[in-house]
């Protein structure tokens, strides 16, 4: 045996004792069908959609793919994507010894916004993540987003916790508040945040909307039950509140919104 084999075998055998080591890619897909799509508790389209997500992770990195679509024809891209978000990032975890606080994930994503019928909405965004994990489960994600389009800042935080009421049956709860930039509160006139701008103006209330601050609260509540260790079912619920009176005022005023909304579904989720 030549010592180029000899040297190609050692390579090999090195290789595959490494691979061996290395911890595998994290992958989710999410399916979720409901009666209204809700967009940060603003009842965004009537009538069912599926949302689809499908992400990985590995060592630290992260990739995925987020879409909804309109099942029922009430928009013009009847069972098509209305929007597909593309997005990448790393983030890092540091383990804690606190009496409380267990650890704290600092994420950098970059994402992009694709509307295949309105090419003049594409944009994108970067977001800075801070999740932290709690004693009994608790879990929190401060998120923050710079949409560079638009110069549109916004933020989110997010408590969850999980209940396993039994070995097959696990109850999950989160609660969000959204607040941003006047161009993001702005959205929830009937326009949007340009025509949000004109009406301040021009002295029209549904204008006033266009300010910094809060914007709502959305509290999510799903039933999973255990198809096996990898596969999951189960029914939803989403409500949202608009937490300040301009932004509230503007999404009565849009069709088929208020200020409380709400939607039911059933989500499928795989993970591996």
């Amino acid at each position: 045996m030549t010592t180029r084999n000899q040297l190609l075998i050692i390579l090999l055998f090195a290789a595959a004792s490494l691979w061996a080591e290395m911890e595998l890619p994290k992958i989710s897909l999410f399916e979720t069908h409901s009666n209204v799509y809700l967009s940060k508790g603003r009842r965004s389209l009537d009538g069912w959609i599926r949302e689809d997500s499908l992400y990985g992770e590995w060592y630290g990195f992260h990739a995925g793919i987020w879409s909804y679509a309109d099942l029922e024809g009430k928009s013009h891209r009847h069972g098509e994507a209305i929007e597909w978000d593309y997005y990448a990032g790393y983030g890092y975890r540091f383990a804690l010894d606190w009496p409380v606080v267990k650890s704290v994930k600092l994420i950098f994503r970059y994402n992009y916004y694709d509307e295949p019928s309105h090419s003049r909405h594409d944009c994108e965004d970067v977001r800075f993540f801070i999740n932290t994990d709690f004693d009994y489960g608790i879990k929190s994600e401060l998120q923050s987003r710079y949409t560079t389009k638009t110069d549109r800042t916004m933020f989110r935080f997010r408590l969850s916790k999980s209940f396993d009421l039994s070995p097959k049956w696990v109850l999950n709860n989160s609660a969000d508040i959204w607040m941003g930039s006047a161009k993001f509160n702005g959205v929830a006139c009937p326009g949007g945040w340009k025509t949000a701008r004109n009406y301040k103006r021009a002295g029209n209330p549904l204008g006033d909307c266009y300010k910094d601050g809060v914007h709502s609260f959305i509290y999510t509540i799903g039933l999973d039950y255990k198809i096996n260790k990898h596969c999951s079912i189960g029914p939803m619920m989403s409500f949202g509140w608009a937490l300040d009176h301009d932004v509230r005022e503007g999404w009565k005023a849009r069709q088929h919104c208020n200020a409380f909304n709400s939607n039911v579904g059933c989500v499928l989720k795989l993970r591996f």
